[in-house]
């Protein structure tokens, strides 16, 4: 063995040593070759471009044996006049089109193929149909698939590499290439007699690869023999990578023939997900400018972006535009090829329809939508057209909060790569003169809040003052002022105004207003703060020392005064203390042991923890003026108790009754954000998402921050006289005003052109009872000489856009919180009606812009329209005498009066759970008046009792729902506790009876009266409505409904005959006579005289309940045998839909 490995060491040293000569020689002969070679195909390019007969010229050239320079001109004369005698005879001959060159071609038939060939491959010899010196021998025809076809010619072709070691700037030449030296001297290709097949012994070495390798070759000798030498390119070429042209197009059977051919050879490689690799092709943004416009704390901001497609297709571009929490997008526009083209507002699906319609078809669209899972990001989707620029411009507005004394405006900036046009640019106009504006650095979108404050600013923006109430800030950055990646981030700008003790500001204008109201209070109102947190075994690790970490710094910030205690719960609830503790330095040192103490463990029972809680308080709040709260956290769902979440929703509105507010906060993405949400808003709270981060417990903290100090409970706005139509306002009570923070009111003025309303604001403060109101010089901003510093908004509209913008806010979130589908639905309705209407992008609309097919004049922008004003109102007129023309309730039952009749008539309508029965439709007063069924314990018979469970009046201008939990009118929820009388459009109503009785009185004299029964909350049976009318005959003659038909003329029913049954029982026969206007519905045919059908029916003297005086009456009761020749056929007075809502 040892001899056998030194004979191969001493022939592995005489190989090296033999091939450092080769290479040697072969170096000298390379140059001396490549110089030869790369003149002589200089010469013969001019050649081919200098003759008409191109590379048939060059074949006759070098058909020729060589000579010298001085015979070359008559060499070239020669090889032209050969050339054009060539061609001439091939036309006479051929009459079928040229193919670029054939299959099987010779490299002296003169089909060699020009460099400027267009099949997608890199040529890399000047072999006919082979690019590669090493390929094998072609296929013949019959073994091409026939069935290629190229219909897009969207794939590369490139050439193969013999393995993977061969790198992209290295050129595969065989040491047998060239006949010009000796040892490369049998490398001369081998062509068939019929010359249909070409044959090369490249790669024989490469067979004995093995056998090289057995006899222990070193590693470059194995590669020479697996690969080739490899001769490096002087100069690296650039690598380009081509679509197929159109002459690839116009002749795809052959050009998909020639490719399946070198495909199979293995000559060339298709290279999958081409896109991929054109990153240039991809569309970029080459300019970004935003600009926004905050007047009067409503914040108006342009997003402007230019994007290029240098592709031949066209290519979608997906923006994630990330907004503030509370904006809106109102407008977006493309502008394509100079022109510009409008987003229109539509609902939601009806406008993601349109867009993949367009989009499909390859034409310029964009799709503005908001993301369901996150309210403060929203998707735009942008087609750009092949070769073309588009310009989006987004534009979204909201209302500037205060949060901690200062008003705050973010710009998020995330373009994903460095642009060379980046700039922002705002203006901000004000009531008051601005006493703080700061510009920070940019922050990360993602950064972490910290306990040290930075007070740096920004060294790129610029801040300019025109006034005391007015700031211009400008901000550009350069390519190097951005990273790798581009500028990402939050660019802030923060300020706040000056502030006294009055009734704030109030901007009018063109009918619309909006008072904004934070008074400078002194001392804070001694507070209750109870903490109800979960210690659940899902707390356990990083969260529970989290938490600690924050009470420790909320208990530091109690102040003298307040008192506090702490709920921990799992499965259980504990209370630290039996009552609320008075703030002290011993009290919260012991509180911070009774925390450093707790441990997570168990199930979640939050319905008993908050219940607990909102106990505690009650007691609390009988022992004086205090501000009570209750700090809610959680990080998952209920898992022990009560779990079901509408049911705890019930059990903590049922004993909390709006009283206390609940801040709650929702720890990590387990929690049950849907709760914590509802809870907060049904009981005048806010709720907050907290993220499981290094600074959950800043979160924390800086949450209770905001709560922390309240100057002012229960705080009324109220707008004197009718100048205000009330039904339009915003909220106007409050629970709380905090520290640092703001109320908003906004509504529609009775004039439109009244230049002030007067305003009175309720409040109770530490000192008592607090009465703010405004005064005219002081308090209105007088918006005529103010300068506008940017054309992004029109102060003509400021007020009417911020009105709307504050509704539907409202409105969506009070929907989120409501139990009452009926509500929510109405809620939801009338939210997008108004987000249609100013052009808003909302969760319940979309905007679509899409290059019209034809008519441009078919896009427009949305417009304004104007919202109809309610009928003039007129003094109620209290009808006397008359009783109740007719009502329902249980079974349902129903009581008509009818006019010279002693007693009314009654009688039960067969119904099913969630039908809806008509009772009044009015034509004239525009009213329509439905009830619907609910179903409850099974009656005597075995059949479930229904029941009357909702009713909805319809009204010109207004909705009103009533429930047996809350009245709905129009978006506001009004509790049955709430005993008040409001007054709408002329009507009324009034809850009355201890949360009992509703009574409504129409304008044109009718009153509808609605009780209600409920029953405790561990009694199974169900609550249910009574509706009774009063003084039908003020209803108009044309109304219809189950109960409408009796008072309208055409029915008329009186007493025919009286007599005793056999149970001495009082009967009647009653005659009901109708006229031809009466639109019943019946199965069998009615006999008639003169136009009026009559008939009798048998109805009975009973006793019944009065619920609405609490007594009873005696009626006429019909038996159910005989209510479709009452009431007509019960399918005439169904509905499809509880509530109509246009």
């Amino acid at each position: 063995m040892e001899e056998e490995k030194e004979m191969l060491s001493r022939i592995e040293a005489l190989i090296n040593s033999k091939f450092e000569t080769f290479e040697q020689r072969m170096s000298d002969t390379q140059k001396e070759l490549s110089q030869s070679q790369l003149s002589h195909r200089q010469k013969c390019i001019k050649l081919t471009d200098s003759s008409e007969h191109g590379w048939n010229v060059v074949n006759e050239y070098e058909a020729h044996p060589l000579a010298d320079n001085s015979d070359d001109e008559k060499k070239i004369y020669k090889a032209q006049m050969q050339a054009e005698r060539k061609v001439q005879r091939e036309r006479r001959t051929r009459s079928r089109r040229y193919a670029p060159y054939s299959l099987s071609g010779n490299p002296s038939s003169g089909t060699t193929p020009p460099t400027g060939t267009r099949s997608q491959a890199q040529m890399v010899n000047r072999k006919p149909g082979c690019l590669r010196v090493d390929c094998r021998v072609a296929q013949t025809e019959s073994q091409v698939d026939k069935n290629i076809q190229i219909s897009h010619f969207d794939s590369v072709f490139s050439c193969s590499k013999l393995n993977s070691g061969v790198s992209e700037n290295e050129i595969l030449l065989d040491t047998k290439l060239s006949n010009k030296t000796e040892m490369l001297s049998k490398s001369v290709p081998i062509t068939s007699d019929n010359g249909d097949v070409l044959v090369s012994p490249v790669g024989r070495l490469r067979s004995s690869y093995k056998h090289w390798q057995a006899a222990g070759a070193g590693e470059y000798i194995l590669d020479i023999v697996r690969n080739g030498y490899k001769l490096p390119f002087k100069k690296i070429p650039t690598s380009v990578e081509l679509n197929n042209n159109k002459s690839a197009r116009d002749n795809t059977a052959f050009v998909s023939k020639e490719i399946q051919n070198l495909l199979l050879k293995g000559c060339i490689r298709e290279k999958q997900n081409i896109k991929e690799h054109l990153t240039f092709k991809v569309p970029r943004i080459y300019s970004i400018n935003i600009k926004t416009d905050i007047q009067f704390r409503f914040a108006t901001t342009l997003i402007s972006s230019r994007v290029a497609n240098p592709a031949n297709y066209s290519q979608e571009t997906l923006f994630d535009v990330i907004l503030p929490e509370e904006a809106f997008i109102s407008n977006f526009t493309l502008e394509i090829d100079g022109k510009i083209y409008p987003g229109i507002v539509k609902d939601k699906d009806e406008a993601k329809k349109e867009y993949e319609k367009a989009k499909k078809k390859g034409k310029t669209t964009g799709l503005v939508s908001q993301k369901p899972r996150d309210s403060r990001t929203f998707k735009v989707r942008v087609s750009v057209a092949a070769f073309s620029k588009s310009s989006f411009n987004l534009t979204y507005q909201e209302l500037l909060k205060r949060v901690k004394g200062a008003y705050e405006h973010k710009v998020f900036i995330n373009p994903g790569y460095p642009v060379d046009d980046i700039k922002i640019s705002v203006a901000i106009q004000e009531s008051r003169d601005i006493t703080r504006l700061t510009v920070p650095p940019i922050k990360s979108l993602n950064e972490l809040l910290t306990a040290d404050v930075d007070f740096t600013e920004n060294d790129l923006a610029v801040i300019t003052r025109p006034t005391k109430r007015s700031a211009y800030i400008q901000y550009s950055a350069s390519r190097n002022d951005q990273s790798t990646e581009g500028l990402s981030g939050q660019f802030i700008v923060q300020y706040d105004i000056d502030r006294s003790l009055d009734g704030g500001d109030v901007l009018v204008v063109n009918g619309y207003f909006v008072h904004f109201l934070a008074p400078d209070i002194q001392k804070a109102i001694p507070k209750d703060v109870l903490f109800v947190l979960d210690i659940s075994g899902s707390m356990s690790g990083r969260k529970i020392i989290q938490l600690k970490e924050a009470m420790y710094v909320i208990l530091d910030e109690l102040e003298e005064g307040d008192r506090f205690n702490i709920i921990t719960f799992n499965g259980n609830s504990k209370q630290y203390k039996s009552g609320m503790i008075d703030v002290t330095k011993d009290s919260l040192f012991k509180a911070k042991e009774f925390i450093h103490s707790v441990y997570a463990n168990g199930w979640t029972d939050i319905n008993k923890a908050v219940l607990d809680g909102i106990d505690v308080l009650k007691v609390s709040k009988q022992e004086g003026e205090r501000s009570p709260i209750v700090v809610f956290l959680t990080d998952g769902h209920p898992t022990s108790g009560v779990q079901n979440d509408q049911q705890i929703l019930q059990n903590i509105n049922r004993d909390n009754e709006g009283e206390i507010p609940i801040f709650s906060l929702a720890f990590g993405s387990d929690a049950d954000w849907s709760l914590v949400k509802k809870m907060a808003i049904q009981n005048d709270g806010v709720a907050r998402k907290i993220y499981e981060d290094s600074d959950s417990d800043l979160q924390i903290s800086g949450f209770y921050d905001e709560l922390a100090v309240t100057l002012l409970n229960n705080v009324t706005v109220k707008y004197l006289g009718d100048s205000v139509e009330e039904q339009s306002l915003t909220k106007s009570e409050f629970k709380n005003y905090f520290q640092g923070s703001e109320l908003v009111v906004a509504g529609k003025l009775n004039d439109a052109g009244a230049p002030t309303v007067n305003m009175e604001i309720l409040s109770n403060s530490v000192e008592g009872s607090l009465i703010l109101t405004g005064d005219k010089d002081l308090n209105f901003i007088d918006v005529s000489d103010t300068e506008n510093l940017m054309d992004l908004s029109d102060f003509q509209t400021i007020t009417e856009k911020t009105w709307a913008y504050l509704t539907i806010k409202q409105l969506l979130n009070r929907a989120d919180g409501e139990l009452n589908k009926t509500a929510v639905d109405i809620m939801k309705s009338k939210a997008k009606e108004l987000s249609l209407q100013y052009g808003f992008v909302t969760p319940l609309t979309s905007m679509v812009v899409t290059k019209p097919e034809v008519d441009p004049n078919e896009w427009r922008p949305p417009t304004t329209t104007t919202t109809p004003k309610p009928t003039t109102a007129r003094s109620y007129h209290r009808y006397g005498g008359g009783g109740y023309g007719g009502g329902g309730g249980g079974d349902p039952h129903y009581m008509i009066r009818i006019k010279n009749m002693e007693h009314p008539i009654c009688f039960d309508v067969q119904s099913n759970d969630g039908e809806v029965h008509n009772l009044i439709t009015d034509p004239r007063n525009k009213i329509t008046i439905n009830t619907q069924i609910i179903s409850g314990l099974m009656g005597t018979d075995g059949e479930p009792k229904t029941y009357i469970g909702e009713v909805s009046i319809k009204m010109a201008h207004h909705i009103l729902v009533i429930t047996t939990s809350a009245i709905i009118f129009d978006t506001k929820v009004f509790p049955w506790t709430e005993e008040k009388l409001k007054h709408f459009g002329g009507h009324e109503f009034m809850l009355s009876d201890h949360g009992l009785l509703l009574t409504i009185r129409f304008k044109f004299g009718a009153e509808i009266l609605i009780r209600r029964h409920v029953h405790k909350s561990t009694d199974t049976r169900a609550n249910y409505l009574n509706i009774y009318v009063k003084h039908e005959d003020s209803f108009n003659k044309k109304t219809t409904g189950l109960i409408g038909q009796f008072v309208n003329g055409f029915k008329h029913i009186y007493l025919r005959k009286l007599f005793k049954n056999k149970s001495g029982q009082t009967m009647a026969k009653l005659q009901i006579k109708e006229g031809e206007k009466f639109p019943s519905i019946r199965e069998n045919p009615i006999d008639t005289k003169d136009g009026v059908s009559r008939q009798r029916i048998p109805a009975r003297l009973i006793q019944r309940s009065e619920v609405i005086e609490k007594g009873t009456e005696m009626c006429w009761m019909v038996h159910k045998k005989f209510i479709e020749s009452l009431i007509g056929s019960r399918e005439a007075f169904l509905k499809d839909d509880f509530i109509d809502i246009e």
